[in-house]
């Protein structure tokens, strides 16, 4: 990960390559009465995953918000034990601001689309925090 300076605004490229896998063990659920029972298996998947946060600092303006953007796009390149249909292709879009790096108070929020692209995906999240160094 580097970072650009580009006037007022500041692009991080990000590269990611990940490889998930997960084992469940068979297991039974029950409500009291009836019994059924969930069969276990393997999952993997590989992912190649290329990202991004695009800053707009304010110019002449100490501890003002910035403005932020972080687009990702996700190839899954390899999946195996997965059910339904997997997609390759999906993105996400986080929006929001935070504070500036000469902040005493440190914080952001934002709003994430997720599933972009994803014809059986999508979610939406929200988040926050605040903080105060001595």
């Amino acid at each position: 990960q580097g970072t650009i300076n580009m006037g007022n605004m500041k692009v991080s490229p990000l590269v990611e390559l990940g490889y998930f896998r997960e084992n469940q063990q068979d297991y039974t659920v029950s409500d009291g009465v009836s019994q059924a029972i969930v069969t276990g298996g393997d999952t993997e998947l590989g992912r190649l995953s290329l990202a991004g946060t695009f800053e707009w600092h304010i110019p002449n303006a100490l501890e003002m918000p910035v403005f932020f953007a972080r687009p990702q796009a996700n190839w899954n390149f390899y999946s195996q034990g997965f059910d339904s249909g997997f997609e390759n292709f999906s993105g996400s879009l986080e929006l929001g601001l935070k504070t500036d790096s000469s902040s005493a108070w440190i914080g952001e929020m934002s709003l994430r689309f997720d599933g972009l692209g994803s014809s059986d995906f999508e979610g939406v999240s929200a988040r926050a925090y605040l903080s105060r160094e001595f």
